[in-house]
């Protein structure tokens, strides 16, 4: 008997059909690409950071001292009056005065002796003249070039010294600084109330008419953005001058920067930011310090009257990190001299932010012996900076710029 075998699936007909494109993206090259761009962004960011590794040595249990909060506020009034937190002191004992605030300072549980974290040297004669050696004759000293005259015309104030001839100008002055125990504050609020930069911020809020501020690191937030509008509102000139990308020694403190900057144009602010090149090329700006091209200055004017020098920046580290110290000294004569340096640097020095004519993005504006020079990109920059700053901005908290 024939048996007929059968064959699974010869029944079926398969047809060929054409593949069809995919409306879903292959992410996974994507995320590779990523994954290369972060390793790289870990690998490059230590290159930018410099530091000296300490030991701090370990706590032990002392009795601690109430800390005061309070800030320390000397004057010095044009009558030639002195008080110390408001208390009257005379010439013989202000010396005593200052010495006990200093010694308050460094004697605090924040304050740490060189030696618990260096360590002590063996031959301390032998240290001493190491140290001396790297301050009059290390890098930092070679790079500076002091000047016969300053930028105003001015000779070394050490020739007055010697001489015995100091020029003064009288006014008065209001000195303050920073607790220690701002340092171990446990929320930024906290650090806020006792933060000199606030000192600042509120005499800069008193202006009548004109601000003109020069900070290097220059991060207002959101609140800064919204006071430096409210000066506008009322017709208070704001100028400020900061440090360009290219000028800036922490990179990540212009992205900060860079985020609020568009926001200050639109409210009216003048900015300019300082060029290295063109400060370098500027042989009216002699200024110690000017071969490195950037800006270092903190200070500011009000209505062209009272002057501030200290160690302030509008950045989130003054305000709630940094111990800070600053002088306001309201002097006519004092605010007119600051002002005609920081005017020298703005209009020879620096680059003028702009909108373009679409306003849709910034153009920086210089002049030089051809006329204005118009940029459309961050001056003076390499693309690897660019690169660097794209990628790594984002990783940063704004609290520690």
């Amino acid at each position: 008997m024939a048996h007929a075998h059968k064959h699974f699936g010869a029944e079926k007909v398969v047809r060929g059909e054409t593949p069809h494109a995919s409306a879903d993206m292959n992410v996974t090259p994507l995320i590779d690409v990523l994954l290369v761009l972060l390793i790289i962004f870990m690998a490059t960011l230590p290159l930018t950071q410099r530091g000296v590794d300490i030991n701090l040595p370990l706590e032990t249990k002392t009795p601690t001292q109430p800390q005061d909060n309070t800030q320390v506020m000397l004057e010095y009034t044009n009558s030639r009056q002195i008080t110390v937190n408001h208390q009257p002191v005379t010439i013989g004992d202000l010396e005593s005065r200052l010495r006990d605030i200093f010694d308050a300072y460094w004697n605090s549980p924040q304050v740490y002796p060189v030696e618990a974290i260096l360590g002590e040297s063996a031959d301390r004669e032998e240290a001493r003249r190491d140290f001396d050696h790297l301050v009059d004759d290390g890098e930092q000293m070679m790079s500076v070039t002091v000047p016969p005259f300053d930028i105003l015309g001015y000779g070394p104030i050490s020739d007055d010294l010697d001489s015995g001839r100091l020029g003064l100008v009288w006014g008065t002055a209001v000195a303050f600084a920073d607790q220690p125990a701002k340092v171990m504050s446990t929320s930024a609020e906290m650090a806020r109330s006792m933060s000199a930069r606030m000192n600042v911020m509120d005499r800069v809020m008193e202006s009548k008419s004109e601000v003109v501020i020069s900070s290097p690191y220059l991060i207002p937030g959101s609140t800064g953005v919204q006071a430096f509008g409210d000066l506008r509102k009322r017709n208070v000139k704001v100028t400020i001058l900061t440090n360009s990308f290219a000028a800036n020694d922490e990179p990540l403190a212009h992205a900060g920067y860079a985020r609020y900057r568009v926001e200050l144009l639109r409210n009216g602010i003048d900015i300019y930011e300082l060029s290295p090149t063109r400060i370098q090329h500027n042989e009216r700006l002699m200024l110690p310090g000017a071969s490195l091209g950037r800006l270092h200055a903190k200070t500011a004017v009000i209505d062209q009257s009272t002057v501030y020098i200290g160690s302030v920046n509008l950045d989130p580290r003054s305000e709630s990190l940094n111990t800070e110290l600053g002088i306001f000294a309201r002097c006519p004569e004092l605010a007119k001299e600051v002002i005609r340096v920081i005017n020298i640097s703005k209009l020879q020095s620096s680059y003028r932010l702009r909108f373009t004519p679409d306003g849709r993005s910034l153009e920086w504006l210089a002049t030089d012996d051809r006329g204005d020079v118009v940029l459309s990109q961050e001056p003076e920059v390499t693309p690897f900076m660019r690169f660097q700053q794209m990628w790594a901005a984002p990783f940063v908290p704004e609290q520690l710029l």
